[in-house]
Order: structure tokens, then C-alpha cells, then sequence
């Protein structure tokens, strides 16, 4: 586990505490000040518990979360559009409503909680 997914699931239980749950976790952590802003690939391999070479498989097939790449090794997934990801793709069975993940991110955008 990289220091980076450790500080985000003890960030997520911070949030968790503080009662938010499904899609409201995710848009906090997506506003976290405490998070690094940019993550790596090993770091989203960890916090998914997924080996690092799927996360490049998904890259390279041009699936999301969307990412930066800066040179032809360095590749940073800004955390926000990666926990808005994570929202998008939140299976909430507890709602009557679901909310279509057509709107992607516009709709978290301008729903993102302050920081502590």
C-alpha cells in the first residue's frame, strides 16, 4: 500500500465519521485539501486493491478516470476527477432514484463540499 492510499482511506473515514456515505464521500474526497492533488498509478491501484497493470490497461483503452500525462513515463490522475469517477460508478441500492452517469462530473462540480 503507498503512504498516498493510506491517507486516503484514513481521509475517507475522517469523511465517514463526519456522516457522509456514497456519492457525498466520494465529492468530499474529491475537495479534500489534505490529499495530494495528483495521484499515481500505483496509488489508485492501491486504493481500488487492484494490481497497477490494470489501471494502465485501462488507461491505454482510453477508459476513465481521466488522467495527465507529462511525458511518455509520467502519468498523474488529478483526484478530484478520479474520486468523481468513483461517484459516477457508486451502485447506491438504498436510492429510488437513479442518477444517470451522463452528466459525469458538470453536476459534482459544483456540488463539492469545503474542506475542513
Amino acid at each position: 500500500m503507498t503512504s498516498t492510499a493510506q491517507l486516503f482511506g484514513e481521509r475517507s473515514a475522517f469523511w465517514t465519521n463526519q456522516g457522509l456515505v456514497g456519492r457525498d464521500l466520494y465529492l468530499a474526497l474529491a475537495a479534500d485539501s489534505r490529499l495530494p492533488e495528483h495521484l499515481l498509478q500505483e496509488d489508485l491501484a492501491a486504493i481500488l486493491h487492484i494490481d497497477p497493470a490494470s489501471v494502465k490497461q485501462r488507461r491505454v483503452r482510453g477508459e476513465e478516470p481521466g488522467f495527465l500525462k507529462l511525458s511518455g513515463k509520467i502519468v498523474l490522475y488529478p483526484r478530484s476527477l478520479f474520486c468523481m469517477w468513483l461517484a459516477d460508478m457508486l451502485v447506491d441500492r438504498r436510492s429510488r432514484e437513479a442518477t444517470p452517469a451522463s452528466d459525469r462530473y458538470s453536476r459534482a462540480l459544483h456540488r463539492l463540499p469545503a474542506s475542513e
